[in-house]
């Protein structure tokens, strides 16, 4: 995620798979990947389906698990930033690596799975359904429901957590509010 040079560079990956070729076109086609550049501010998304039968589609993707259907819909980013820059991130369905960042972090993540390395600046970490690991944060603010989550080194934390496994390493403090949470 941190680049040696002073710009940002984004690559999108769509891949579509399924045992019928006009289900792939279809499914493919109606994936739009956005990028916006406004000032300092880049925001990348993805749009998901023009037609009613694509929430279908997309809620068998994420049921796939349980029950087996054979199409399968993946958006990955690749993104790289300059070292320092503060970092908003926003996903749904989906996984968040991040290697060792500069600046701030403030992540919303819910039904997915998180690796990050060392965190520079104030963060804010909000996670529902997710598991995942950081490898230090220096101060921040982690809200948890329902997941777990593996913390190491860390300067001052304040933690709410739901119903989740928080495991904090070693911190310099730390101000918890728990809800039928087990804390390591």
């Amino acid at each position: 995620i941190n680049g040696k040079s002073d710009s940002l560079s984004v690559r999108a990956e769509v891949s579509v798979t399924s045992s019928d070729a006009k289900r792939t076109t279809k499914l493919l086609n109606d994936v739009i990947v956005n990028i916006f550049e406004t000032g300092s501010i880049v925001r990348v998304s993805s749009e998901f389906g023009s037609n009613p039968g694509f929430l279908l589609e997309s809620f068998k993707n994420v049921t796939g698990k349980i029950i087996s259907y054979d199409n399968r819909l993946e958006v990955n980013y690749y993104i790289t930033v300059p070292e320092g820059i503060n970092l908003k991130i926003s996903n749904t369905y989906g996984d968040v690596y991040l290697e060792d960042i500069g600046g701030s972090l403030t992540l919303s993540l819910s039904n997915g799975s998180l690796q990050a390395g060392n965190i520079a600046k104030a963060t804010t970490i909000d996670l529902s359904f997710v598991n995942g690991s950081v490898k230090g944060i220096n101060s921040g603010r982690i809200s948890a429901s329902y997941s777990d989550i593996k913390i190491g080194d860390s300067g001052s934390l304040d933690v709410t957590s739901r119903s989740s496994k928080v495991e904090i390493d070693s911190c310099s403090g730390v101000k918890l509010n728990s809800r039928r949470d087990r804390v390591y």
